[in-house]
């Protein structure tokens, strides 16, 4: 949890410091990271970003593969935990959209 809370901490003050940032994780840049274990975009959004601060595109992977070499709960799975450990409100609404938001 205290990781998470630091890390939703450094996305807000990247996006405060640089307003037109987009936030990605490594494995939406990389074909051999899997980190982090969590949809970026999923994430981001749910924070209350606006989408021209999320880069929703992957070329290696999606929000359905599954976190740690096929094993365990999805990249959406998780992203949902950790907001709602933050205490913010999943939107059971939302769908993974690669490409424009």
């Amino acid at each position: 949890l205290e990781q998470t809370r630091i890390l939703e901490k450094l996305v807000r003050e990247y996006i405060r410091m640089y307003p037109d940032i987009q936030v990605r994780g490594h494995y939406q840049s990389s074909r051999n990271k899997i980190c982090p274990g969590f949809w970026v975009p999923a994430f981001v959004k749910g924070l209350g970003f606006p989408d021209k601060n999320i880069y929703w595109e992957s070329p290696y992977y999606s929000s359905d593969k599954k976190s740690s070499k096929g094993k365990g709960p999805t990249l959406l799975e998780n992203s949902k935990r950790m907001l709602e450990r933050l205490h913010y409100t999943w939107d059971p609404n939302f769908e993974f959209r690669n490409g424009a938001a």
